[in-house]
């Protein structure tokens, strides 16, 4: 099925068929990483914003509410 990226608006294939073997894009991010995603995309986002937010989101300071707790 086609699908429109929410953050980049590329078109791409849903479900994604090209993880690495064994993967699954949950097992791919941290539960902050999935939090921060689900309260700023309201639909899909493709395979390479998600792998660009997951290099990325650690490089900069994250707001308390996306911190994990102690």
């Amino acid at each position: 099925m086609k699908r429109i990226c929410s953050r980049c608006r590329a078109t791409f294939e849903w479900p994604v068929t090209f993880l690495p073997e064994g993967k699954s894009l949950s097992s791919c991010l941290d539960e902050t990483e999935k939090r921060f995603i689900r309260s700023h995309y309201a639909d899909c986002i493709c395979l390479d914003c998600l792998l660009h937010i997951k290099e990325t989101f650690y490089s900069f300071d994250i707001p308390e509410n996306y911190q994990h707790k102690k």
